[in-house]
C-alpha cells in the first residue's frame, strides 16, 4: 500500500498539496484494506542534512490522516500551522458506512509539529530516506483512552517519499493490525537498488517486540535497531504510566 501511494505521488496522480485529492487517494486506500490502522501523510520542505538528520523550513509544515477506529469508521484528522505557530487540529467525524465528503471538518484543539514525531525522523533521515523504516509492535494512538484489553495493537512502516524529479516531499506512514504481522515476517527483504539495504527497524524500541494478545501461539517478531542511531523516546503509543502490550512467551 504505501508503494502504491508513493507511485501515485511520483506519476503525478496525486497532488499532495491539494487537501481533497491526497484525502481521497489515502481514503480509498482505507476502504480496499481493511487491516490498515492508518495511512498518513507528512508534509515539508527538505533544507539540507546535518550530520544525517533532515533540517526542515519552518514554513510549509502540515500533516494529512486518514484513521480507523476500533468501530470500523474511517476519520480524517488534519493539522496544520495556525498563524500564532501551533498546530490546528480539524477532523473529519464520520460513520462507520459514511461516504468520503458528507461530513465537514470540525476544529479539535491543538497537536505538537507533526514533523516531530520519531516516525518521521527516522524516515527522512539522509541515510534512509527512501528506504521503509518499521517500527515495533504498539498501542494505536486511537485507541489509549480505551482498557488495554480493547486496545489494537499496530505496526507502522513509514519511508520518506520524492516527487518525479527527486526532490524531498515528506514522509507516507502506513500502521497494520496485528493479523498482518504473520505474513510480513514471512516477507523476503530486498535491498533497494543504488542503497544497498532493506527495510530497517527504527530505532529505540529495545530487542523484542511480542504480540499482545493474551494466550497468543505465535512466535515474536524480532526488532533491529540501527547501530548509528538511537531514539531516546522509541516509537511506542503508550498511555502515562503505561509499560506498553505485555509480552507473552512464544
Amino acid at each position: 500500500m504505501l508503494e502504491d501511494v508513493e507511485r501515485a505521488v511520483r506519476a503525478g496522480a496525486v497532488a499532495v498539496d491539494e487537501p481533497l485529492p491526497l484525502e481521497a487517494a489515502l481514503f480509498t486506500s482505507m476502504i480496499d484494506d481493511v487491516d490498515l490502522e492508518e495511512v498518513t501523510f507528512t508534509r515539508a520542505t527538505l533544507l539540507k542534512y546535518d550530520e544525517g538528520a533532515a533540517q526542515l523550513a519552518p514554513e510549509g509544515r502540515w500533516q494529512l490522516s486518514v484513521n480507523r477506529s476500533a468501530n470500523g469508521a474511517i476519520v480524517t484528522r488534519s493539522t496544520r500551522r495556525a498563524t500564532d505557530g501551533s498546530y490546528a487540529v480539524a477532523t473529519r467525524p464520520r460513520g462507520k458506512d459514511t461516504t468520503l465528503a458528507t461530513v465537514p471538518f470540525r476544529p479539535d484543539g491543538t497537536a505538537p509539529d507533526p514533523t516531530t514525531h520519531p516516525t518521521f525522523g527516522a524516515a527522512a533521515a539522509e541515510d534512509l530516506r527512501g528506504t521503509p523504516v518499521w517500527s515495533d509492535l504498539h498501542w494505536s494512538e486511537l485507541d489509549l483512552a480505551a482498557p488495554a484489553r480493547e486496545r489494537r495493537v499496530v505496526v507502522s512502516v513509514q519511508k520518506a517519499i520524492e516527487d518525479g524529479a527527486g526532490h524531498f516531499l515528506g514522509v507516507v506512514r502506513v500502521g497494520l493490525v496485528t493479523n498482518r504481522l504473520d505474513a510480513i515476517a514471512q516477507v523476503p527483504i530486498h535491498p533497494r537498488p543504488g542503497r544497498g539495504r532493506g527495510a530497517h527497524r527504527a530505532p529505540g524500541h529495545g530487542t523484542e517486540a511480542r504480540r499482545a494478545a493474551s494466550g497468543s501461539p505465535h512466535r515474536p517478531v524480532r526488532s533491529h535497531r540501527h547501530p548509528r542511531r538511537r531514539d531516546p523516546h522509541g516509537l511506542r503509543s503508550t498511555a502515562a504510566g503505561d509499560p506498553g502490550p505485555p509480552p507473552v512467551a512464544p
